[in-house]
C-alpha cells in the first residue's frame, strides 16, 4: 500500500505516496502529496496508521481526483461571480 505511486485516501484528500526516505534506527519517512492542492507531506508509519489510509486503484483515483478539481473550480467560478457583483 505504501509503494511510491500509490494512490491512497483518508475519504476526504486523494494522497500519492511521493517518496521514502530511510530515516535511520528502522524508521522510514513517507512523503505525501495531496493531489489536488500538490503540496507534499512527510509523515512517519505512526502518523500514517492514524490518519486511517486505505488504497485507491489508480483509475479511481484519476476520477477522484478529477471529480474534487471540478469541485474547486465551481467554488472559484462561484465566487467570482460573487465579487463581480458586488463590484
Amino acid at each position: 500500500m505504501l509503494s511510491l505511486g500509490n494512490y491512497l485516501t483518508d475519504g476526504q484528500r486523494l494522497l500519492r505516496v511521493a517518496s521514502r526516505l530511510d530515516a535511520g534506527r528502522g524508521h522510514t519517512l513517507i512523503a505525501l502529496e495531496d493531489c489536488v492542492t500538490l503540496e507534499l507531506r512527510p509523515c512517519t508509519q505512526s502518523e500514517l496508521a492514524a490518519m486511517e489510509l486505505r488504497a485507491v486503484l489508480t483509475a479511481d483515483a484519476v476520477e477522484l481526483a478529477a471529480g474534487k478539481i471540478a469541485q474547486l473550480h465551481q467554488t472559484d467560478c462561484a465566487l467570482a461571480m460573487l465579487d463581480a457583483e458586488a463590484g
